[in-house]
């Protein structure tokens, strides 16, 4: 069974990079993902990975299971009591994971889709099928 992601993302006041149809050509020139830290990682490699460091088990299950139900960033809060996430937990998400650069994917998108003859109707025709 495949697990998907939805990714939000909220801008305020003067870092939102979209506030007309017209700005999205601009976007490609912007970094939108500045703030997005992204990782994708399978709680296998994650709990092989910390056994082989000799970690506490049930802790890393405990921060796995906080992550698939509410997300990494509650899971980081959680388990930073000490601001020890980053020492303990955090290198080990970097050695099992991939790095996800949402700025890159986004260029590439608004480069191929939005700018040059644009059809928002048939964009988003295209996009239901």
């Amino acid at each position: 069974m495949k697990k998907f992601t939805r990714i939000e993302l909220r801008f305020f006041g003067k870092d939102v990079p979209i506030k007309t149809y017209a700005d999205y050509v601009t976007t490609a020139e912007k970094d939108v993902g500045r703030i997005i830290k992204a990782i994708f990682f399978s709680d296998a490699q994650v709990m092989k990975i910390a056994s082989s460091k000799r970690m506490s088990m049930e802790k890393i299950a405990t921060f796995l299971e906080i992550v698939n139900k509410e997300g990494l960033h509650y899971a980081r809060e959680a388990f930073n009591e000490n601001r020890n996430f980053y020492r303990t937990i955090e290198p080990i998400l970097k050695e099992a994971g991939k790095t996800f650069n949402f700025s890159a994917r986004w260029k590439r998108k608004v480069g191929e889709e939005i700018v040059g003859d644009f059809d928002i109707v048939s964009f988003f025709k295209r996009e239901e099928s």
